[in-house]
């Protein structure tokens, strides 16, 4: 069990931003989509908002065992609504 202050940030093509809370040891884990996830549009979002809503994700670390990767996977899948990790991750930076 690991507490974590971090947060995954997915820039997906040009403008479209996920923000949320990472648990485990690097990477976001099932339990962390749970969580609020912020959704917007980079053009959209001041520094200043993106950076609170970052503080906000760090807030939200806590003790987790360690569970499926997959799941987190696949509910990451279910909220860009596409069915391949290929297209997932198609033009996507993570910062």
């Amino acid at each position: 069990m690991l507490r974590s202050y971090k947060a995954f940030v997915y820039l997906h093509g040009d403008d479209d931003l996920i923000v949320g809370t990472v648990s485990g040891p690097g990477t976001a884990v099932m339990t962390d989509w749970e969580l609020p996830v912020s959704c917007m549009t980079l053009n959209d979002v001041s520094d200043e908002v993106l950076g609170q809503i970052v503080r906000e994700a760090w807030s939200r670390g806590r003790n987790i065992p360690l569970p499926d990767y997959k799941q987190g996977l696949a509910r990451h899948m279910e909220l860009r609504g596409v069915k391949t990790t290929r297209s997932l991750y198609k033009d996507t930076k993570s910062i």
